[in-house]
């Protein structure tokens, strides 16, 4: 009896372990219709995704899979439980719940540095990322009645609109036209059209200057500057007037102080520079020593000017100085003064921006440092005067007197022969 007990409880024990894992298949089955009905969301599903969430039911379409028994006698090729079977064809994926807020450099291209205060122009060319939605994004040009055609929403007007204020606008038009809701909308500057400034006052060469600007940046104040062959050393840095048109047809008048760039480093003040400004640098009354020394080592100046030396000195003639050369460097890089010029001082003479003419006699000492007095720093066409000295003045003058008995002597040598006695 007791061996009977053994062998009914011996073969009731796979019957329990059927009993117990039959229930597995159809769980798995179950928890497999849900993962593909959430797989296979349609487009249109995921546009309106900020809508009140509906229940998860698995599509009417769906089949869920079913699983192979265990086998019931041992010793069978049957094989065991057995995964869903792998799709044929890919299924659709969803759009992502979370906006791709960093498209990668081969869907978009490279992006310039954002112009937070820059106003779409005519022309340019502006990068749309529009998250979950990148069939959307792209590259569109504005045309020159300042819209963009862009996709679904057709024409809209951007001209005159910062890009935040267009980024706005587009989500707004998408919004309406309920195409998408609640879309998050990134607008950039992917190309900016050419810009057209005039420059006058204080520079080599005023006037008008086309300039392409350099991977979506804006060209500066100092840049146009630069492209004008630089200042003069006659510009007064601290009043710089920039006149910007408006999109209502009023004037802006913005004023710049290079001279705090040079001095303090304020890179505020290096303005950037929009299509149809216009810029005078103006002349200014005076400008201090110190000042008008640290300004010509500035790249705001020319490379260098044109002195001439005229007189006594040992290279005379027309020589290129650096900005901020003084009258003593001057005479030196001429090859210093002569046996016969004065020493003790030359004459400057200055053609002034009016027309006229400065002419000053100046103290030469060669042991003193930049000053207006004795070692003024010499500004592009100046002429510098080195006379001769007392004893050279003499000299020359009486070799004028002598000059011509000189050469009544030297007709008389000339016939002297015919004048001499005969034998």
């Amino acid at each position: 009896m007791t061996a009977f007990k053994a062998t009914l409880t011996i073969g009731l024990i796979p019957l329990l372990c059927y009993a117990s894992l039959a229930p597995i298949p159809a769980a798995l089955a179950e928890n497999n219709a849900v993962a593909g009905s959430s797989m296979v969301r349609s487009r249109s599903t995921a546009r309106s995704a900020a809508s009140p969430e509906s229940p998860t039911t698995p599509p009417t379409n769906f089949t869920p899979q079913t699983f192979a028994p265990w086998p019931s006698t041992p010793g069978t090729s049957t094989p065991g439980p057995i995964a869903p079977n792998t799709p044929s064809t890919p299924s659709t994926t969803p759009f992502s719940e979370t906006p791709n807020l960093n498209p990668t450099p081969d869907s978009v291209g490279p992006m310039p540095p954002p112009l937070e205060s820059y106003k779409i122009a005519d022309g340019d060319q502006i990068q749309l990322i529009i998250a979950s939605v990148p069939e959307f994004s792209g590259v569109y040009q504005i045309m020159e009645d300042g819209t963009a055609t862009l996709p679904e929403i057709g024409v809209i007007y951007l001209r005159g609109l910062t890009t935040p204020e267009a980024s706005q606008k587009v989500a707004q038009a998408y919004t309406d036209s309920q195409i998408i809701i609640q879309p998050l909308v990134s607008i950039m500057l992917s190309k900016i059209s050419l810009v057209d400034v005039a420059i006058t006052g204080e520079v080599k060469r005023p006037g008008a200057y086309i300039i392409t600007p350099q991977n979506g940046e804006l060209p500066t104040l100092t840049e146009i500057i630069e492209q004008a062959g630089g200042i003069t050393q006659q510009a007064d840095l601290k009043k710089i007037q920039i006149r910007r048109r408006l999109g209502t047809g009023q004037e802006e008048l913005i004023e710049a102080n290079l001279w705090d760039l040079l001095a303090k480093g304020d890179i505020h003040q290096n303005v950037s520079l929009r299509d149809g400004d216009s810029i005078l640098l103006p002349t200014a009354v005076s400008i201090p020593t110190d000042m008008a020394y640290q300004t010509a080592q500035a790249n705001l100046s020319p490379e260098d000017v044109q002195v001439n030396l005229v007189g006594e000195v040992n290279a005379p003639g027309v020589i290129a100085v650096p900005p901020n050369t003084p009258l003593n460097e001057a005479l030196l890089i001429a090859g210093g003064f002569t046996g016969r010029a004065r020493k003790g001082s030359v004459e400057l003479l200055r053609l002034n921006p009016n027309g006229s003419v400065t002419h000053r006699r100046i103290e030469i000492d060669l042991d003193q440092g930049i000053n207006e007095e004795t070692n003024p720093i010499l500004h592009n066409r100046d002429v510098v005067l080195i006379g001769r000295s007392t004893l050279a003045r003499i000299s020359d003058t009486l070799n004028s007197i002598l000059s011509p008995l000189g050469s009544a002597f030297s007709l008389f040598n000339l016939f002297s022969p015919f004048f001499a006695p005969g034998p």
